[in-house]
């Protein structure tokens, strides 16, 4: 999950993973869940956890270096 900057927030963050098993043509399906705090940071001046507003993109691939599909989130 990529995100607005913010101090302290880094620029992608694992959000989920999961695996599969195909055969070759074979197709596979995998649920994620990508929990809320995945979009927050800890914010040390005001001791808690905070949630910048703005639009995310998550991105789905095999490693952080081939990711081929992208959404975008928006947190208001």
């Amino acid at each position: 999950v990529a995100g607005p900057a913010a101090d302290g927030r880094p620029v992608r963050v694992l959000g989920a993973f999961g695996s599969a098993v195909a055969a070759p043509g074979e197709t596979a399906q995998v649920t994620l869940t990508v929990p809320a705090r995945v979009f927050a940071r800890y914010d040390e001046q005001a001791a808690r956890w905070t949630w910048p507003s703005g639009e995310f993109t998550i991105a789905i691939g095999r490693s952080s270096r081939d990711l081929r599909l992208h959404a975008a989130v928006t947190v208001a």
